[in-house]
């Protein structure tokens, strides 16, 4: 949901919130409460008195004058929340205000609007989502080498090529959901051990890279050991599974389903409106 839609539902909710305590006000005794704490006994005292005049102060008991202190405390309650809602109104107004006048872009937005010929000659410094998206997307980026006697060649709807049948599955299916990703980009640890994730991954509103890796002979068991060494060195330079690495399994007896990486990838990466 957008931020100006957010505002003017707030905008309605707190004119229901206003006309609401006013509704109640009228109701209610025109006095104001007023509270000491009587140390010497160690009890609370209740007093009403006018607005005009809050020196001339009635003592209210607890035992006849009940109904009178919640009436009061209830009012004084609603008179508080009452300045805080015509405060944040006058607030949010201001802001409604300030989007309609700027046809709803924010600052970030002004520089998609921009005609393409211009946006080629202006060095923008803040991006909206969608334009780092698009910026991290066609920034260069140093691959993994393909060994000169590989003769596969599996090449993905964006040109790519990739080392598997299930990789190309995986880069078109991204690519299909909207998702950024870069193909076995190089990866500098913080051990300063150099590794190729499968697939990096930007989450676009947090702009946070992950990473995706297919292991895709788990029938194999010197591939499972492989795997596990891969996994605790990411572990051990704080790339940690469920948290910024993600895994996707196939065997022999088990192949990957592109329903299956659909709603994975969708799961794990899709922005989802909010």
């Amino acid at each position: 949901m957008e931020l100006i839609d957010l505002l003017k539902r707030r905008q309605m909710r707190l004119n229901k919130i206003v006309n609401g305590i006013n509704r109640i006000l009228k109701d209610l005794p025109p006095q104001k409460l007023y509270v000491s704490n009587d140390k010497r006994i160690g009890k609370i005292r209740f007093y009403s008195a006018s607005v005009s005049n809050s020196a001339d102060r009635t003592y209210l008991k607890p035992d006849t004058d009940m109904n009178t202190i919640k009436m009061l405390s209830t009012k004084r309650y609603l008179e508080n929340s009452l300045k805080t809602a015509l405060k944040e109104r006058e607030a949010i107004d201001e802001l409604v205000e300030f989007y309609d006048v700027n046809e709803g872009k924010l600052c970030h937005q002004i520089y998609d609007s921009l005609d393409e010929s211009l946006k080629e000659v202006t060095d923008h410094c803040l991006l909206s989502d969608i334009e780092y998206a698009k910026w991290w997307q066609s920034c260069d980026y140093e691959h993994k080498m393909f060994n000169e006697y590989d003769s596969t060649e599996y090449i993905t709807d964006r040109g790519e090529r990739v080392r598997s049948k299930s990789e190309l599955l995986i880069a078109n299916m991204l690519n299909k959901l909207s998702i950024p990703y870069r193909y076995e980009c190089k990866l500098v640890l913080k051990n300063g051990k150099v590794i190729y994730p499968d697939f990096t991954i930007l989450r676009i509103r947090s702009r946070e890279e992950n990473y995706l890796e297919h292991c895709g002979m788990m029938g194999d068991m010197h591939y499972q050991n492989t795997m596990c060494e891969r996994v605790n060195l990411y572990a051990e330079n704080d790339i940690i599974v469920g948290k910024q690495l993600f895994l996707t399994f196939e065997s022999g007896d088990c192949p990957l389903k592109t329903k299956v990486i659909r709603n994975t990838l969708q799961s794990l990466f899709g922005e989802k409106d909010s």
